[in-house]
């Protein structure tokens, strides 16, 4: 009798991890280039692993748009303690980590009895965690973003914030069909009536899909970072930020919510950002953190042991 107690004390310890998503900045003040921690941990901000995304999608100049946002947050004193919707962000990192793993699973395979792995490693990508990040998105925080952002009084620049999140929704659909796309391949693969040569080919195709789906999504990432985070930091007050995690968390479930927050923190960690790091330490509850590594065990390793190469 005793069980029922404590597994509702550690449901409820989980669903405040969520609700507690908020950054740890010790009143610190970040400028809004710095938003991005690779960029500040590597001090390179055309890193690989954080690139400038003004350079990234407008070639040697910034686009009108992103340079009216990146002005306007110039003139602001960003602090990320501020920004309280981070497990958004680890989970677009977790997604992009993910889609890098399942192509190296995909180059260093052939077609021959190679049809579980790679399937069990496109269900857990692109069927959880690329398909939970994104009914988050679509159904609850672009929508939120877009109305919060566009809502400023500067008319220029809401249509500035209109035009990154009409961006940002492309990304989103082109990701979106890329997931399908190997998810139609995976299962060309797994047909033992198609001729070799198809499923080979169906091999090559999920690797060059993983490839371009982790480019656009780290693109994505990338703008998220810079443009998107400092400036709701700057125009939604913290308590509408956490009214709308709130609605998140009564939407993403607690059984995904475990691997979620697994595949998160190794996110977090393979990155080696410090910064990153102490965030995730900050935000997250004790308890929940410290069920992270059975929970790894149990539920995150067998569904995603095949991606280890």
């Amino acid at each position: 009798m005793t069980s029922n107690p404590i597994r509702r004390l550690t449901v409820s310890l989980l669903l405040f991890y969520i609700a507690t998503l908020a950054i740890a900045g010790q009143g610190q003040s970040v400028p809004h280039h710095n938003v991005c921690p690779a960029a500040a941990a590597n001090d390179d901000a055309t890193s690989s692993s954080c690139q400038d995304p003004l350079l990234v999608r407008g070639g040697d100049s910034a686009s009108d748009d992103e340079s009216k946002i990146s002005d306007f947050l110039s003139q602001k004193d960003v602090r990320m303690e501020k920004f309280h919707v981070h497990g958004w962000r680890w989970h677009t990192m977790s997604l992009v980590r993910d889609a890098g793993r399942l192509k190296m699973l995909a180059q260093r395979s052939s077609a021959k009895d190679d049809c579980p792995p790679i399937k069990q490693a496109v269900d857990y990508v692109v069927g959880f965690n690329m398909k939970g990040l994104h009914k988050i998105e679509a159904d609850l925080f672009f929508p939120w973003m877009r109305k919060k952002l566009t809502a400023v009084d500067q008319t220029d620049l809401a249509q500035a914030f209109g035009s990154v999140m009409d961006q940002l929704e492309n990304d989103r659909k082109k990701v979106a069909k890329l997931g399908e796309s190997i998810q139609r391949q995976v299962s060309l693969l797994c047909d033992e009536s198609k001729a070799p040569v198809l499923r080979t080919d169906a091999v090559i195709g999920i690797a060059r899909d993983a490839e371009e789906l982790e480019t656009v999504a780290r693109t994505m990432m990338e703008t998220e970072n810079s443009l998107l985070v400092p400036s709701v930091a700057q125009v939604v007050p913290e308590g509408e930020q956490k009214s709308f995690n709130n609605k998140v968390l009564r939407n993403l479930g607690i059984l995904d919510s475990r691997l979620h927050l697994v595949g998160m923190h190794e996110a977090v960690w393979e990155s080696n950002i410090t910064e990153e790091k102490e965030m995730f330490k900050k935000a997250i509850p004790s308890i929940p953190q410290r069920l992270i590594p059975r929970w790894k065990r149990n539920l995150y390793i067998p569904r995603t042991n095949v991606l280890d190469v």
